[in-house]
């Protein structure tokens, strides 16, 4: 009777020991990710004029035009070109084909599906509208960066295949344990 005492005990000692340092002692440190490359969340259609020729405003958040903004374009195939806005915030490129291209400011980026004149769907449009705002924000609403670091530990916590290890051993062995107790003190 006092022997089972002491190993249910014992398991209890030890179950709680590790779930304490299980994620420490056994988990290897987070490895350093690359950073990802934010993609656009949607395209815009936009029909491309004769001649191939894609063109667009860029404003600021006012939708004041901007002069002398630079305006990437990257092709599919990887390729990059650059043109400056003028004085009323126009751009434009010449002898592009139908394909999905990606704009990009300093201060964002528009994706677009450039399309033939014939081929172009009924809503799309007949140019590009880049908003140039380094306070405008695309995207969800993101909670304060105490939160999403925290909440960035509990899911690397959580799937550490250790910890959901500790965790379910944990859930087995302390039942066990009790009713053993429970068992030793009614006899």
């Amino acid at each position: 009777m006092i022997r089972s005492s002491r190993l249910g005990y014992t398991v209890r000692i030890v179950t709680v020991m590790a779930l304490l340092t299980g994620q420490q002692v056994i988990a290897a440190p987070p490895v350093e990710q690359a950073p990802q490359v934010e993609e656009a969340a949607s395209s815009v259609d936009v029909a491309l004029s004769e001649g191939g020729v894609l063109q667009g405003y860029v404003v600021d958040a006012q939708g004041v035009p901007a002069m002398g903004i630079e305006v990437k374009l990257t092709a599919p195939d990887g390729q990059m070109v650059s043109t400056i806005s003028d004085h009323k915030g126009r751009f434009g490129y010449r002898g592009l084909a139908g394909a999905a291209y990606q704009l990009e400011t300093e201060n964002g980026v528009v994706a677009c599906r450039a399309w033939t004149a014939e081929a172009a769907p009924p809503r799309a449009a007949t140019s590009l509208l880049v908003v140039h705002d380094d306070t405008l924000v695309r995207g969800q609403w993101s909670a304060p960066p105490m939160v999403n670091h925290t909440t960035g530990r509990l899911k690397r916590a959580f799937t550490n295949p250790f910890f959901v290890a500790t965790v379910v051993g944990a859930a087995i062995a302390i039942p066990v344990a009790i009713h053993n107790a429970n068992d030793d003190s009614s006899s």
